[in-house]
């Protein structure tokens, strides 16, 4: 009943008032007694007097003893760098404006921590990153350099078929040096805010078969055999077709990168429920587990040159999968022995999505149909 500072003031206003009318009255019964009346005058304002100073005393005692605990919890907190939160024992959102003032600040505190604790982790990341682009950007640099170096140094000495070996070489790094800075812009726009999808129902294993025989030369001339269960049956999904597309040039593209001769890629599409689930495998090196957890991983690319000085890293490619992935709604994991191959698994919406707009739960992209 009492939780706001001016009932509390009011109440204790009226009980002056209230000790006020008793001396009054006690100074009305004494008043037809001339001797008394000066004396009890006296009294009364002098009783008056006290009683107000002591009650203002006391709340003014009350209102600084909070304010002051308040201040020095700001002042613990700024000594912190406004990392720790510093607890009041009598803020109470249910109490009055000092006590629901020092929630307030409460909340502040915890709210001011959080972010710079994220503003940190994302400067550190942001770093690694850079560190790992530069070092991406480096490598091929440097291979460039170096083979351009020597064709202008060996002008006219060195054999016609090395110096083709050698312009090749610095081409494939030129290539992967396009790519790189493609899938960075790509990643780049799909974990931003505005990024936009354009929803639509397509036939999943038309893709599919579309996106094998852009790479069956490719496998052919590596004596890969790429095969898929989709003889038996149709699948229609509601996606993005070009972000799919996406994943399953990444993921075929990942698996030929590190497939042996006579190896096999395989995929097997199955339905379940609203959803269906993805499994590409192969039959090539494997991956070792300490490294399987990361390899969606923006920062982790298992960077390697060939012989041949081409790149042979995984570059951006399974991260942006990754992420393509999660925003429709679905997950993406692999599983890996050394020697023996790897399988990714991966879902996506099957059919017809009933809505115009899909907003995803994990993600403040927005997919809708154009």
């Amino acid at each position: 009943m009492f939780n706001s500072i001016y009932s509390k003031l009011g109440l204790a206003s009226l009980l002056i008032l209230s000790l006020q009318l008793l001396f009054l009255i006690f100074a009305m019964q004494l008043m037809f007694d001339k001797t008394h009346l000066q004396r009890v005058s006296i009294y009364m304002v002098a009783s008056t007097l006290s009683a107000a100073s002591i009650f203002a005393f006391v709340v003014f005692m009350l209102f600084t003893r909070r304010l002051n605990s308040m201040m020095k919890a700001i002042e613990d907190f700024r000594r912190t760098n406004f990392s720790e939160p510093v607890f009041m024992q009598f803020s109470n959102i249910q109490g009055d404006e000092i006590s629901r003032l020092g929630f307030s600040i409460e909340q502040m505190q915890k709210k001011i921590s959080s972010q710079i604790q994220l503003s940190q982790q994302i400067d550190t990341q942001r770093r690694e990153i850079f560190e790992n682009i530069s070092h991406d950007l480096r490598t091929p640099l440097t291979s460039m350099r170096g083979y351009l170096e020597t064709l202008l140094l060996k002008t006219g000495t060195l054999p016609v078929k090395q110096q083709r070996t050698y312009l090749e070489v610095a081409l494939k790094q030129t290539v992967y040096l396009s790519k790189l800075i493609n899938d960075l812009f790509e990643l780049s726009k799909l974990e931003s805010n505005s990024a936009t999808a354009k929803l639509e129902t397509f036939p999943l294993s038309e893709l599919v078969q579309d996106v094998i025989q852009k790479f069956q030369l490719i496998a052919e001339e590596k004596s890969v055999v790429i095969k898929t269960n989709l003889a038996q049956s149709a699948f229609s999904t509601y996606a993005d077709i070009s972000l799919v597309e996406r994943v399953l040039t990444n993921l075929i593209e990942n698996a030929l990168r590190h497939c042996a001769p006579n190896a096999t890629i395989s995929l097997l599409l199955t339905q379940k429920g609203s959803r269906i689930h993805v499994q590409v495998s192969d039959t090539g090196c494997g991956i070792a587990q300490d490294k399987l957890a990361l390899i969606f991983d923006r920062q982790f690319q298992g960077n390697g040159v060939a012989d041949d000085g081409a790149h042979t890293g995984a570059g951006l490619g399974l991260a942006i999968t990754k992420r393509i992935i999660e925003l429709h709604g679905g997950t993406i994991h692999a599983d890996s022995q050394l020697g023996i191959g790897t399988n990714f698994h991966f879902d996506l919406p099957a059919g017809q999505h009933p809505s115009k707009k899909m907003v995803l739960q994990d993600s403040n992209l927005i997919l809708g149909i154009s």
